[in-house]
């Protein structure tokens, strides 16, 4: 059964597969909910029967007894106030808007039906929807037939809006709404085109050991990027295929031209770069220098790998930046003192200038030039390896012993610069202890 309310419930809570959209809660400042008419049968829609009801401020309330109808009865009150809305949507899923609309300023009703025709979003439908478990199929043809119920009881001639009247306001099917649905799904994860990270790599390496702890080793590496990716955004994307339907307010327009972040494929590039380290332990040299030793390692690399970040312009500038997170020289060096289960070791890291990525208070990233990093940690330990404490381990750690400060610039400049912090030293004591 059909109620022909006046509802002001939008149709994507469809999408939610009745999860339950906003709206149809009963809120305590909302008036009681009113019947508008006696219900009216839904004849020649065989197997969908819902009431639509609607509530003083005019909010839908849709009762049915399965998904189909569920669908259904929210499809035909969405329509009475609204089907102008999903109608220009089907033509644009449909690459139809150059044959109704024209090919609209500056051609953009021709971009968008080319650009929809090179995703295949209707033979993605078509395939798609055949996939689909009972329950989506029930809902998505629910919602279809009781659009059409609409067109069908109102005529297309007395459909409110601006296309009462259109020839391109027509039946849909089933294919014709996923189809729509796919295209929201697209929108919303950025860029369906986006190609994975690709490279074509080489790696050489050389190892030699000596003893049980002692190595040296060497590794070159080669990274040729045939994709990556970045986000990217157009501060003159048109909007305008987004706006039909929508009315602007009293005494202003709608400025179809704004801002849109998406992710983007960059082309090209390489990454090479080389990889010494060592380990010697002292005693190899001398037994008096029994248990001491050092480990250490250094990184080379040089990256031909540009991109543009426009959310960050205001801290690493409009132009082209190297990779974020990396250094051109990276170098670690431990020295160690272990014996009779007494441990000791300091370690120093040190990079050099590189783009790194925080947080801004909205939670949204932002690029930094960071200046290199000189950290030295320290720790000392002792283990019990017999008597009464068997087991026990016990552990002092100072991270950042020498209150190195973090500290960023604008656009590879140092004289401007843009954060100079200080965290002080972390001190950590622990215990462990094994049975």
């Amino acid at each position: 059964m059909i109620d022909p309310a006046r509802p002001r419930l939008p149709w994507l809570c469809l999408a939610l597969l009745a999860g339950g959209c906003p709206g149809n809660e009963k809120f305590a400042d909302d008036p009681p909910v009113e019947d508008t008419g006696d219900d009216t049968d839904t004849d020649g829609v065989a197997g969908y029967r819902a009431t639509i009801r609607r509530t003083g401020f005019g909010v839908a309330h849709i009762t049915a007894d399965d998904l189909g109808s569920a669908g259904f009865g929210q499809a035909y009150a969405f329509a009475q106030d609204h089907a102008c809305v999903l109608a220009d949507q089907i033509i644009k899923v449909r690459s139809e808007r150059a044959v109704f609309l024209g090919p609209g300023t500056n051609d953009a009703h021709v971009d968008s039906d080319f650009g929809y025709l090179a995703l295949d979003v209707m033979g993605r439908a078509e395939a798609g929807f055949a996939g689909q478990t009972a329950d989506v199929k029930a809902l998505i043809e629910g919602y279809a037939a009781g659009y059409n119920k609409y067109l069908a009881d109102t005529g297309v001639a007395a459909v409110p809006g601006t296309c009462q009247g259109q020839p391109w306001v027509r039946p849909i099917s089933t294919v014709d709404l996923f189809a729509y649905y796919i295209d929201l799904g697209l929108l919303a994860s950025g860029n369906p085109l986006l190609d994975p990270y690709r490279a074509t790599a080489l790696d050489l390496s050389y190892e030699k050991y000596f003893g049980s702890k002692a190595y040296v080793a060497a590794a070159y590496f080669y990274k040729d990027l045939k994709s990556y990716i970045y986000k990217q955004t157009d501060p003159n994307y048109n909007f305008t295929r987004f706006l039909s339907g929508i009315p602007p307010l009293p005494n202003s327009t709608i400025n179809p031209i704004g801002n849109f972040d998406r992710p983007a494929n960059g082309q090209g590039g390489s990454l090479s770069g080389v990889e010494l380290s060592v380990s010697l332990p002292f005693d190899l040299l001398t037994p008096a220098m029994k248990g001491f030793g050092i480990v250490f390692s250094a990184s080379f690399n040089n990256s031909k790998i540009l991109i543009k970040d426009p959310d960050s312009s205001s801290s690493v500038g409009p132009d082209n930046i190297q990779l974020p997170g990396l250094s051109k020289q990276v170098y670690n060096l431990t020295a160690y003192y272990e014996s009779g289960g007494f441990e000791a070791r300091i370690n120093q890291r040190r990079r050099s200038d590189f783009i790194g990525e925080i947080g801004n208070f909205n939670g949204s990233r932002t690029l930094r030039y960071v200046v290199g990093e000189d950290v030295v940690d320290a720790q000392i330990g002792y283990n019990f390896n017999d008597g009464p404490l068997k087991g026990l381990g016990l552990l002092l750690q100072v991270n950042n012993l020498t209150d190195s400060s973090y500290r960023t610039y604008y656009a590879g400049n140092k004289d401007r610069p843009l954060e100079h912090s200080k965290w002080g030293r972390t001190v950590l004591a622990g215990a462990s202890y094994k049975f």
